[in-house]
């Protein structure tokens, strides 16, 4: 069995006291040193667990303890090109992801409080946290961020690539985003029960058709979802706390429903045919 510990270092070394080289795969608890004549990857296989996974989901792990890849990116292409399409990722932070496999499920292991202590990718002022740009992708059960510590360069949360339909977005936390937290640009998008918090910018903004917005959880943001254009889109129970736009619909957002919705701010209707029941605006 491999022993406890993380693969920390491995080295090309002189063993002690003799003239051999050989390799030196170092862990927090354990150090073997392999001889040339060992089989290397026999002798790495046994010191940890080798990046070979046969079975559904695909693991990856930030930590390196039982897990394979070093970057969701990298555990998705390998479960795609394995023909699996169901990657779950460990507790830990992890850099962007960019999703290009249809039918792709990116699951994390639970959010914790504000998005602590579960899942976090981060895009690190530099990336979009999450990229899709396939199709029927699921992303759930994780939190992600663009720029906590306030800079950034306007990326989005997760942005939902032009072409890219039939996404689906569920239970992931938001923590801060420097522009839109997620940013709909493909139809028949599903976000839904979803927590945004610190937003720059809008936490759904849309510009396509047929998506549903459903249970989401908004606090102290800068606005709520923003139709810029599309028809037949539904915006149905979500909490909206803070910000100055709660909904919007530009001019061509037309046919679209707003109902059940709680929102502080204003419900701006600047578009054609919109039904809008139920809602209640608050200042919270």
């Amino acid at each position: 069995a491999a022993p406890a510990g993380t693969v920390k270092s491995v080295a090309l070394i002189q063993s002690p006291g003799t003239d051999s080289v050989g390799v030196a795969i170092g862990t927090t608890t354990n150090l073997k040193f392999v001889q040339p004549a060992v089989n290397l990857r026999a002798a790495m296989e046994h010191q940890y667990k080798e990046p070979i996974h046969v079975y559904s989901p695909v693991v990856v792990d930030s930590a390196g303890i039982d897990g394979i890849f070093w970057t969701g990116t990298d555990g998705i292409n390998a479960a795609n090109n394995a023909g699996l399409k169901d990657v779950l990722v460990s507790v830990g932070t992890y850099g962007s992801v960019i999703i290009d496999h249809d039918g792709m499920t990116l699951r994390g292991s639970g959010v914790g409080v504000n998005g602590d202590g579960g899942t976090l990718l981060d895009g690190d002022g530099a990336n979009d946290a999450v990229n899709i740009s396939a199709n029927h992708v699921t992303v759930r059960d994780l939190a992600y961020y663009t720029a906590p510590s306030g800079g950034g360069g306007n990326y989005h949360g997760i942005i939902i690539e032009s072409g890219a339909s039939d996404a689906h977005i569920t239970n992931t936390t938001c923590r801060d985003a420097d522009n839109n937290c997620i940013s709909v640009q493909s139809a028949f998008a599903r976000i839904i029960g979803n927590n945004f918090t610190n937003t720059d910018n809008w936490c759904i903004w849309s510009n396509t058709n047929g998506s549903t917005f459903s249970t989401n959880i908004m606090n102290d943001i800068a606005n709520g979802i923003l139709i810029t254009t599309g028809d037949g889109n539904v915006m149905a129970g979500n909490i909206i706390r803070g910000g100055t736009a709660g909904l919007q619909m530009d001019s061509g957002g037309n046919y679209n429903v707003f109902t059940g919705n709680k929102y502080s701010g204003n419900l701006t209707d600047n578009g054609t045919g919109n039904i809008k029941i139920g809602n209640e605006g608050t200042s919270w």
